[in-house]
C-alpha cells in the first residue's frame, strides 16, 4: 500500500512539473513571438513614418530657401558685410560684442537701436512673410558672415551669433550646410517649433545664415498619432 502510494505520489509530481515545464516553455515561447512579432511590425511603423518626416522637412527646407536666396536678402548681407570689411578684424568683432553689449542691457523694444534690426526692410519682409503663411514660421532672422545681426521679426536674445552651434553648424568650416536646431517653444506660433538654418552662399564663399523657425512638429504629430492604436505601449518621437 504505502509502495503504490509512494508511486502514484512520484508519477503525480513528475507530470505535474512535465506540465508546469511545458506550459511555462509555451508560455515564453508565445510570448516572445508576440514581442519579436509586435518588435518587427513597430520598426515597420517607425521606418515609413520616418520616410515621411523626411519628405516633410525636405518641403520645408524648400520654403526656408526661397525665402533666403531672394535678391532683397543679397543686397541687405552685401551693405551688412561691406560696412564691417572696412574694419580690421579685431575692430570688427569689437564692435559686434559692443552691439550685443548694448543689445543685451536694453529690455526696451522701441529703442531705436534695437527698431534698427526688427524694423527695416528687411524684418518688413520676413514679417509679410509670417503673415502670408499663417501659423507656418515664427521667428526669422537674418545674420551676416559674422554672425551680426541684420534683420529679425522680434528682439532677439542677443546681436551676435557667430559663436553659436546652429551657426557654426551652419557655416560648417565655410562649406555651408542646413542646419536642423533643436525644437523650442515660439510665441509667435504659440507653439514649438524647430529651427531650419541656411546658409545663404555666394560661389564658394558664405554671405550670411538665415535662421527660420518652422512650425512643423504639429505635422509631425500629425503623421505619427494615426499609429497609436496599432501599437502596444507608449509611442514617441525622439
Amino acid at each position: 500500500m504505502k509502495l503504490a502510494f509512494k508511486l502514484a505520489l512520484t508519477i503525480f509530481l513528475t507530470g505535474t512539473i512535465v506540465l508546469v515545464l511545458v506550459s511555462y516553455t509555451t508560455y515564453q515561447y508565445d510570448r516572445n513571438l508576440v514581442i519579436k512579432s509586435q518588435c518587427n511590425y513597430s520598426k515597420s511603423i517607425a521606418e515609413v513614418i520616418s520616410q515621411k518626416i523626411d519628405q516633410l522637412l525636405v518641403e520645408k527646407t524648400k520654403t526656408a530657401l526661397a525665402l533666403a536666396y531672394t535678391p532683397l536678402i543679397k543686397s541687405a548681407l552685401d551693405e551688412s558685410n561691406f560696412s564691417y570689411a572696412r574694419l580690421t578684424e579685431a575692430d570688427a568683432n569689437r564692435l559686434i560684442n559692443s552691439f550685443d553689449a548694448d543689445w543685451k542691457g536694453s529690455n526696451n523694444k522701441e529703442e531705436p537701436f534695437i527698431l534698427n534690426y526688427t524694423d527695416n526692410r528687411i524684418s518688413h519682409y520676413f514679417k509679410k512673410q509670417q503673415s502670408i503663411l499663417k501659423d507656418e514660421y515664427g521667428e526669422i532672422f537674418l545674420t551676416n558672415k559674422l554672425g551680426a545681426l541684420v534683420a529679425s521679426t522680434s528682439k532677439l536674445s542677443t546681436f551676435a551669433h557667430g559663436h553659436k552651434y546652429w551657426w557654426l553648424g551652419s557655416c560648417d568650416n565655410g562649406v555651408g550646410a542646413i542646419f536642423f536646431d533643436d525644437r523650442g517653444y515660439d510665441d509667435s506660433v504659440d507653439g514649438y517649433v524647430l529651427g531650419v538654418v541656411i546658409p545663404v552662399k555666394n560661389g564658394d564663399g558664405i554671405d550670411g545664415v538665415l535662421k527660420c523657425n518652422l512650425n512643423i512638429l504639429g505635422a509631425i504629430s500629425e503623421l505619427i498619432s494615426g499609429a497609436k492604436n496599432n501599437l502596444i505601449g507608449d509611442f514617441k518621437l525622439v
